[in-house]
């Protein structure tokens, strides 16, 4: 039987966890937008290069409104 000094010590420790993960994804370098389509499938699609291709005609919309 655990004691409530038990909880403490778990919710403390999972405090510190949920920290330090969130730390360590905010610290990661934000990936390239074309990236999402990498590794979808064993081999790629035709409906995923097409979708690829039509997200990166999208993007290129932004770079003119830099």
């Amino acid at each position: 039987m655990a004691d409530q000094e038990f909880f403490d010590a778990v919710e403390a420790e999972a405090d510190d966890l949920g920290h330090r993960l969130r730390e360590g994804c905010k610290a990661m370098p934000d990936p390239q937008p074309l990236s999402m389509f990498d590794h979808v499938y064993a081999e790629e699609t035709d409906e995923l290069v097409t979708q690829r291709e039509g997200f990166a005609a999208y993007l290129n919309t932004f770079e003119g409104a830099r």
